[in-house]
């Protein structure tokens, strides 16, 4: 069964998304953390740090991304605001990454502490984060 695990979203100032997302919304914030420029680039093909605060209402789950200074891509607004990704739950990442991989979906797998992360690119180039259940 597939599920809507999360969408990420690419922010201008997390300060006022945050009053919207929970003043106006009604989300939670979670918790934060920061992506160094490595892992971005690994993923978005942007070589740039970002701050990323998770908020969740009910079963929805939202990741504001809030890139550091300067991009190095030359097309910057691709990263100013709108959606950068969006995961779905599987039961088992491995064997569904494998299968699409299998069947010609672009796959990208991150190296990320004892685990990796896995994004699948549609032929949009956007991309698809593969979470387990």
């Amino acid at each position: 069964m597939l599920k809507i695990h999360h969408l990420g979203l690419w922010v201008k100032d997390l300060t006022r998304s945050d009053q919207f997302y929970h003043q106006v919304m009604g989300f939670d914030k979670q918790y934060d953390y920061r992506i160094p420029s490595e892992i971005m680039s690994q993923i978005f093909g942007r070589e740039v740090a970002c701050q990323v605060v998770v908020y969740r209402r009910d079963e929805v789950a939202l990741e504001l991304f809030q890139p550091d200074g300067k991009m190095t891509d030359p097309d910057q607004t691709s990263l100013s605001s709108g959606i950068n990704h969006f995961s779905l739950k599987v039961p088992d990442k491995r064997v569904f990454c494998q299968e699409a991989k299998e069947k010609g979906a672009q796959l990208i797998e991150v190296p990320r502490g004892d685990s990796c992360i896995y994004f699948i690119q549609d032929p949009d180039g956007i991309l698809i984060e593969i979470k387990e259940k």
